[in-house]
């Protein structure tokens, strides 16, 4: 009997965190999430003042709960950037960041870094991480900027481990915004975050502002 208490003990610690898990993962309650979170992609602005939009048609995000691919083109200089978001539970969604998926295909990643953009006074604030992927090979040469953070209603983050910090919520957005080209002398001019600008902001509205 003395031998067995311990393993009781820790087998009721066990469950415990496993209940609470469950609690916070909305694993024990009957919930419309994530899917009715991942509905209001379909608001998300394909036009903004001065870019327009195109989707762009493919598989990815075919696994989660939804997922939104735009290609956005500045009307005067005709820079194009990429915008992919996927929304589902938090487990699938904190995982397969750019510096695993494309450097499993032979991109080499540069230094990853935080990057917060200036926006308009009433905009929450926002942090992303992002680096630049390149790749070459005897015939051809890809440069890449990447931009991605996370967000569960509280502003999009740069997670240092998204898998701990979001795993309460019942679903999670993460946002990748891709730049092809020679970069910037400066983050702050990079066509990515001119996009920002205008994006965040009919982000929180389409994504999370409360249903009226």
């Amino acid at each position: 009997m003395i031998r067995i208490f311990p393993t009781l003990t820790a087998m009721t610690a066990v469950i415990a965190c496993g209940v609470v898990h469950g609690l916070w993962t909305d694993r024990w309650h009957l919930s419309t999430e994530p899917a009715a979170s991942a509905a209001r992609l379909s608001q998300v602005p394909l036009n903004l003042p001065d870019w327009e939009g195109q989707t762009v048609p493919g598989k990815q995000g075919k696994d989660m709960a939804g997922a939104l691919h735009y290609r956005y083109t500045h009307k005067r200089s005709g820079k194009a950037v990429t915008l992919f978001i996927v929304c589902d539970r938090p487990g699938p969604v904190s995982i397969h960041t750019p510096d695993v998926c494309y450097g499993a295909v032979g991109f080499e990643v540069g230094p990853q870094t935080k990057y917060s953009p200036r926006l308009p006074a009433d905009e929450p604030p926002a942090t992303l991480w992002t680096a630049r992927f390149q790749k070459k090979t005897a015939s051809t040469a890809t440069d890449l900027r990447i931009f991605w953070g996370w967000n569960a209603g509280e502003g999009w983050q740069a997670a240092d481990d998204a898998r701990l910090a979001f795993a309460k919520f019942p679903a999670l957005f993460k946002l990748y915004l891709i730049r092809e080209g020679p970069g910037e002398d400066s983050l702050d001019d990079d066509p990515c975050v001119e996009l920002m600008r205008q994006l965040l902001p009919g982000l929180r509205r389409s994504l999370f502002a409360p249903a009226s």
